[in-house]
């Protein structure tokens, strides 16, 4: 037992500081205690969550080996399937099942998924933001730009994700005021998806010192332009209507 929460304490602590070691060491307690006790909902559910986190930081897996790609994949999704089944009433199975469909593609399933985390915790604040992410990420970004602004109106420290997503929400709904608020509180984070929105910001701003600034910092990671960056943010958002105007300004952008 003491093992268990030594082991979610150990997830927990990931998930607010990142990083490939701590990684390899969560994973490593999680699959002791599921070699343990199998039937175990929440270690299925951490796993399954571990497992999308591979996929998508590219953490044991080589960027051209597609087969072991598509083997986490579905041990991912078999693993949240299993969870789901043993705790029905759990939200943490339920989002990690829409973790799981979202890194698999399989996107209204992984919506109703995270609805279905919700509404058996509501008021669950990583739980509304992760559901309003995800529309934003499959082009429903006005229920989704509702749902995280609400979260990040509560105050408090906000992980880049949330802004990030509600950024560009308020982005695609001319929201202005919002896009530069979010935008703002991003400056810490240079991921080509935070840059991106950050730049697009500051063009809308007409802010050109700020513009420049991030050209050459977006450029330095992007040198082959917006074509580049745009292929980069469509491992987070896969709704080609966002993607086509994304790629549309950033042009006018580099064209001025």
């Amino acid at each position: 037992q003491q093992n268990v929460y030594a082991c979610q304490l150990r997830v927990f602590q990931y998930w607010q500081k990142s990083s490939r070691a701590a990684f390899d060491e969560t994973l490593d307690c999680v699959e002791k205690n599921l070699a343990e006790n199998p039937e175990s909902a929440p270690m299925r559910a951490n796993l399954a969550f571990l497992q999308v986190e591979a996929v998508r930081a590219r953490y044991r897996i080589a960027d051209d080996d597609l087969l072991a790609r598509k083997q986490m994949l579905d041990e991912a999704l078999a693993n949240a399937n299993r969870a789901v089944q043993i705790a029905p009433a759990s939200a943490r199975a339920h989002s990690a099942l829409g973790a799981a469909y979202m890194i698999n593609r399989a996107f209204p399933a992984a919506v109703a998924s995270a609805r279905e985390a919700l509404r058996l915790n509501r008021g669950d604040a990583e739980l509304q933001a992760d559901l309003g992410a995800k529309l934003v990420q499959t082009g429903e970004y006005r229920e989704g730009f509702d749902l995280l602004r609400a979260v990040i109106a509560q105050g408090g420290s906000q992980p880049p994700w949330r802004l990030i997503f509600a950024a560009l929400a308020a982005y695609m709904l001319d929201e202005k005021g919002d896009l530069s608020r979010y935008a703002s509180s991003l400056k810490k984070d240079e991921s080509v998806l935070s840059l991106t929105i950050q730049l697009l910001d500051a063009a809308v701003r007409r802010d050109e010192m700020a513009s420049q600034s991030l050209r050459r910092t977006l450029g330095a990671r992007t040198p082959r332009g917006p074509e580049q960056a745009v292929n980069i943010i469509a491992d987070r958002i896969y709704n080609e209507a966002i993607l086509n105007r994304v790629y549309s300004d950033l042009l006018s952008i580099y064209m001025n």
